[in-house]
């Protein structure tokens, strides 16, 4: 996230999370690539964490995660113990957290659903989402 696009995202993530609601950050990437220009889940978590939104509670979730360590964040950030939530397409299927109204992804031309029908997403759980493409502008 950089530039004004970011800049306006991360106004209108915290202006979500300033009214007690929850949102996603979703990355293409776990890890960084040498390939890709994209931020990975663990660069964004770490800037996020430590210059976007210092003072917010957030947690990371991705694939590489042992299954019990997946299920004990989902459950956190169901629980509202996060405010947001930094993941990669793990989330896809099978999450309900109503409280969580946006959803951030970085690299959305890499995620099928998003790019031809993002509301019929299997698992999407919310009535009326908002959803920020940076990288599309």
């Amino acid at each position: 996230m950089t530039g004004t696009w970011a800049n306006m995202t991360a106004s209108e993530l915290g202006r979500e999370i300033g009214k007690g609601r929850q949102a996603f950050v979703v990355c293409p990437l776990v890890d960084e690539s040498e390939k890709v220009d994209l931020p990975s889940a663990e660069e964004m978590y770490v800037k996020l964490g430590s210059e976007i939104f210092p003072d917010l509670r957030i947690a990371l979730i991705h694939g590489k995660m042992l299954p019990r360590e997946k299920d004990s964040v989902m459950v956190a950030f169901r629980n509202h113990e996060h405010d947001i939530l930094v993941a990669t397409a793990v989330i896809e299927v099978g999450i309900d957290v109503p409280n969580a109204t946006t959803m951030m992804i970085e690299g959305a031309e890499r995620f099928w659903p998003c790019t031809t029908a993002p509301v019929s997403w299997p698992g999407w759980p919310w009535h009326s989402p908002e959803l920020l493409y940076p990288d599309q502008r």
